[in-house]
């Protein structure tokens, strides 16, 4: 191989781990001028929903930025080869995995009476933004754990003890959410495993996305669960009368319940055994 195309940096695991202060760095170049900014020219956001949309574009484009840097200057390849090329196909069924898991989870839940869900409210322009925001958490979570960094550490390891550890990440990111335990970070930790299925075998990271997006969108905006402990403000509908939590999720949504444990590990079980069979068929 022409040296000129030989990472910087030999060892996958070292990427990866050089790759965290970069991202640092590049997230609060983005973020730290913006107090300055809002206050030199007068602009004031007092919805707390912008707010959450303008940090989460600055995050994502700051996250793109550490990874084209790393990319670029320690791996010398192109971004596109990260899995960043768009495939309809693969975003479309990531997306329809996602509604079919939210929606089987809250409808079991109510047919097992461990929650009711009442219409709320139908807000288009709160729904639409909740959706801006919800495909901004998609991408950043997305390309922050599972494409320089998972992709980096494959390249030292076996694939699935690299999915393992960028879940554990995934999961101890979440910790810190309201209302988050010890079994919603077992069940978030399961959730990555279920997102980073995908990208191990293809290489592409735009199934997690969809499913990611889907899954969060239909959890909160439209069936009115919490998502992963954050209030969902504007839904289309309203989760009332909630069980104990390990039934209902409680206030972390259905991430923090029994059913979407279930859920969770069914998706990883199918998407593996999906992946696997069309694999077979095309020997």
């Amino acid at each position: 191989m022409d040296s000129t195309n030989s990472p910087l940096v030999k060892w996958g695991w070292l990427r990866a781990i050089i790759f965290v202060p970069v991202y640092i760095i590049s997230t609060i170049a983005f973020l730290a001028p913006l107090g300055f900014i809002l206050e030199k020219t007068g602009i004031k956001i007092t919805n707390e929903l912008d707010q959450n949309i303008i940090t989460l574009f600055l995050q994502t484009t700051a996250t793109f930025l550490a990874i084209y840097l790393c990319r670029k200057l320690i791996d010398r390849k192109d971004m596109p080869s990260l899995g960043f090329r768009f495939k309809t196909k693969d975003f479309l069924k990531g997306c329809l995995l996602g509604i079919i898991l939210i929606s089987i989870g809250s409808v079991g839940m109510a047919m097992a009476g461990w929650a009711d869900f009442e219409y709320q409210n139908f807000n288009p322009i709160g729904l639409f933004k909740y959706l801006i925001m919800f495909i901004l958490v998609a991408i950043y979570e997305e390309t922050m754990v599972r494409t320089y960094f998972l992709h980096s550490l494959m390249q030292s390891m076996d694939k699935y003890l690299a999915l393992i550890i960028t879940a554990a990440i995934f999961s101890i990111l979440h910790f810190r959410n309201p209302s988050a335990d010890v079994f919603s970070a077992i069940e978030i930790f399961l959730a990555g495993i279920l997102l980073g299925i995908w990208y191990i075998h293809y290489g592409n990271i735009w199934f997690p996305i969809g499913l990611h997006l889907t899954w969060n969108y239909f959890q909160g905006p439209i069936w009115g669960h919490e998502v992963s402990g954050t209030l969902v403000k504007e839904s289309l509908l309203k989760q009332t009368d909630m069980a104990e939590t390990l039934l209902s999720g409680g206030k972390f949504g259905v991430e923090g319940s029994l059913i979407g444990l279930v859920l969770t590990i069914l998706g990883g079980v199918w998407i593996e055994w999906h992946i696997r069979r069309n694999k077979a068929q095309s020997l």
